[in-house]
């Protein structure tokens, strides 16, 4: 992730090294499962360069492991070329898969909220030193503290209703939408640390509904 910038010696580049290779493995499709368990365990050692509370704000990268493991990898895959993978043969199995995805994300974006904006205002407003345009209700006689409270308050209000699991489909269409603005602002860096949540928003948008028919018996073929 652009925001855990490891260093520049031989366990650094290890640990960037193992995670190019997962992310080849999970790409192709192959060994998903296995693949899987180490995006999940990248997280347990990023811990020792960095903090517990900043692999927090990246859950939603568990989220992701954990629905490849259950779900599998999918139809256009070199594991299901090679006739690996079975699919997970309990019933709720589908529907664990997308639950704990959207759980994983929502719950990232409200620890953001909360660890980025609400909980630590000085963050926030060193930001806005920098780049004073990002408080676009400046004009309107909004400073930058009631900025940074809105902010925060509206993105762990879309954190809670992801995790509540009401009206997806809609938070994710109207999330797609924020985080495309901030590329505008941010560029390559700010989409590259998104990609994870493109994902995560663009299945869920799809299969809004963990519990219908249709999504567990798409996602029973697709493993």
């Amino acid at each position: 992730m652009p925001s855990l910038a490891v260093g520049r010696d031989g366990p650094g580049y290890a640990l960037l090294g193992l995670e190019v290779f997962c992310a080849l493995l999970i790409l192709a499709g192959a060994f998903t499962r296995y693949a899987a368990l180490v995006l999940a365990a990248l997280g347990i050692l990023a811990m020792m360069p960095f903090s517990f509370e900043s692999i927090l704000e990246q859950v939603h990268i568990l989220g992701i492991a954990v629905f490849l493991f259950i779900a599998g990898p999918g139809r256009i895959s070199v594991d299901e070329r090679r006739g690996a993978e079975e699919p997970l043969g309990h019933r709720y199995a589908p529907a664990a898969a997308l639950n704990l995805l959207r759980i994983a994300m929502g719950f990232g974006i409200a620890y953001g909220a909360l660890t980025e904006k609400l909980l630590n205002p000085p963050l926030a407003q060193a930001l806005l030193a920098q780049a004073p345009f990002l408080n676009l209700l400046r004009p309107f006689g909004v400073g930058d503290p009631v900025f940074i409270w809105l902010a925060g308050v509206t993105e762990l209000a879309i954190g809670v209703v992801i995790l509540s699991g009401q009206i997806t489909r809609p938070v994710m269409a109207v999330g797609f939408a924020l985080f495309t603005v901030t590329l505008i602002v941010f560029g390559l860096p700010e989409l590259i640390g998104h990609l994870p949540y493109y994902g995560i928003m663009l299945t869920l948008f799809i299969s809004p509904d963990a519990n219908s028919w249709h999504v567990q018996r798409a996602l029973r073929h697709a493993a």
